[in-house]
């Protein structure tokens, strides 16, 4: 379950490499995990506050669907045909 095996032709064939997302701090962590053959002086990140306002944010949690089947995203059904369709209804 190494990442970096899988990431490695990634950065090797690539001139640059941009990951985005939410809630990536600690840094360290995924620079360790993705880009250990990265020298740090070619890592620049950059991390802002929250673009959304607070009052435009509504975390819900869900055990079950709108069709009452219950949410089961462990490895087996993750992407069985029922989940999915339920997760598509919810969205």
């Amino acid at each position: 379950l190494n990442a970096s095996t899988h990431f490695f032709d990634i950065v090797a064939k690539s001139h640059s490499v941009v990951l985005l997302g939410g809630t990536m701090k600690p840094m360290n962590d995924f620079v360790q995990q993705l880009l250990p053959t990265v020298g740090a002086d070619r890592i620049s990140t950059l991390s802002v506050d929250h673009v959304i306002s607070d009052d435009n944010i509504l975390p819900l949690t869900l055990s079950e669907g709108p069709t009452g089947q219950v949410f089961d995203f462990r490895h087996e059904t993750r992407g069985s045909d029922k989940t999915v369709d339920e997760l598509g209804r919810t969205v």
